[in-house]
């Protein structure tokens, strides 16, 4: 299943899928399909919000100004909400942010 399809200011087309058995977030590139996309925040975790995805106005991610792409997810080991950043780009690192508890 695809959920919350949205648009790069790139071109490329990022969505959340359940492809891996988790919500997790997918990179299309602009040039490419469905076939060439990649998981590009493989986590055991779910990208999808705490709203179930038949919602219209949920979405996992967002695309900030200066082309970086914010997602948040709860990490469920430790329980901790967890903020990723990550480039637009073909292979993109992601940059992990995390609460502590207490």
């Amino acid at each position: 299943s695809v959920q919350q399809p949205a648009f790069s200011p790139s071109g490329a087309l990022y969505f959340i899928s359940d492809e891996s058995g988790f919500w997790n977030l997918y990179r299309a590139p602009p040039d490419g399909g469905y076939a060439s996309a990649v998981n590009v925040l493989p986590r055991p975790t779910d990208f999808g919000g705490g709203s179930p995805g038949w919602q219209f106005g949920q979405q996992g991610f967002a695309f900030l100004q200066d082309g970086r792409v914010v997602a948040t997810y709860v990490d469920r080991g430790s329980g901790q909400s967890r903020l990723v950043l990550l480039d637009d780009v073909a292979a993109p690192t992601p940059s992990e942010f995390g609460s502590e508890e207490g």
